[in-house]
């Protein structure tokens, strides 16, 4: 149909002058770093007058930043959380069953040797997998 969505020119860290880089890459904490960087220039922004937006509006692209770099910390707990034992037991015993049963049900109700290990292969394959 010919639409065309917003095209936004996309930064990146070869386009960030020489000691931005070095203080981005010296940081240990390179996201907060970023996140401050883009608060600050928003500051500066609504004091050179460049922004001339409504308080409320403007307030709310803050809230909407900091939501973001809280939505990033929480990710990166749940990353470094590990996962409980019986959780990953149960779902081992599930796989083995699984992987047990198939190829005995598919023998019963599909035609043919190839296409019982086809589907079996498949689903227990992407059981596996997932």
């Amino acid at each position: 149909d010919g639409a065309v969505g917003h095209r936004f020119q996309v930064l990146g860290p070869e386009d960030l002058d020489q000691e931005t880089q070095e203080l981005l890459l010296a940081s240990e904490h390179k996201v907060e770093c970023i996140f401050q960087m883009v608060q600050q220039l928003v500051v500066d922004g609504m004091k050179n007058k460049v922004l001339s937006i409504a308080p409320p509006i403007l307030t709310r692209s803050f809230q909407d930043l900091a939501s973001g770099l809280l939505t990033y910390h929480e990710a990166k707990k749940l990353a470094c959380v590990p996962l409980p034992f019986a959780y990953i037991f149960i779902t081992g015993t599930i796989l083995l069953v699984q992987a047990m049963f198939v190829p005995a049900m598919m023998a019963l109700y599909v035609k043919g040797v190839f296409s019982a290990f086809l589907y079996t292969f498949g689903t227990v394959f992407m059981m596996w997998y997932i």
